[in-house]
């Protein structure tokens, strides 16, 4: 079997670009209308360069789940009505957003830069990808979900789970 050599072509939505102008409508109106505007601007950037059409949104995802989590703090500021300096008054949020999102911008740019080289290769032909996962052992794969579940349960247990933020903040009013 050979690996096409067409490139993945970007999913062009007109309903993410209305989606992305009346976040930015709605981000002037906010106690933190800069950083809830460059939230807009990064949410809309990451999906424009990261959502192919026919593939599956693994990268996507990847970058959503860091993006939320540094993130979060604004819409949570915006829900209180309050900047994300009296959210987080210990920590400094406002220098500590920035530097959490322009980290997680740096390690977008890094990954699309590093995608660069391997592109063309990206594109496998649909025939291989069904024979591939048709030959996926099911029972392997539940048993390892139901493993890893288990041990996640185990580890929140022991650790505690809230967000990074909330932690520190804990931490640093003891």
């Amino acid at each position: 079997m050979t690996i096409e050599t067409k490139q993945p072509s970007y999913v062009t939505s007109p309903i993410m670009g209305v989606a992305a102008l009346i976040g930015l409508v709605v981000a002037i109106n906010t106690p933190n209308p800069v950083e809830t505007t460059w939230t807009v601007f990064l949410l809309y950037f990451i999906t424009r360069v990261f959502w192919w059409q026919h593939y599956p949104g693994i990268l996507l995802l990847v970058l959503f789940i860091p993006f939320a989590e540094v993130h979060t703090a604004i819409f949570e500021a915006n829900n209180f009505g309050i900047s994300i300096e009296e959210l987080y008054p210990v920590l400094g949020g406002k220098r500590t957003f920035w530097l959490a999102s322009f980290g997680m911008l740096m390690v977008a740019l890094g990954l699309r830069l590093g995608l660069i080289p391997i592109w063309s290769k990206l594109s496998l032909p649909w025939h291989q990808l069904k024979t591939s996962a048709e030959n996926i052992n099911s029972n392997k794969l539940l048993t390892a979900a139901v493993l890893v579940s288990i041990l996640g349960l185990f580890l929140r247990s022991l650790i505690g789970y809230e967000s990074s933020f909330r932690q520190f903040s804990l931490i640093t009013r003891e």
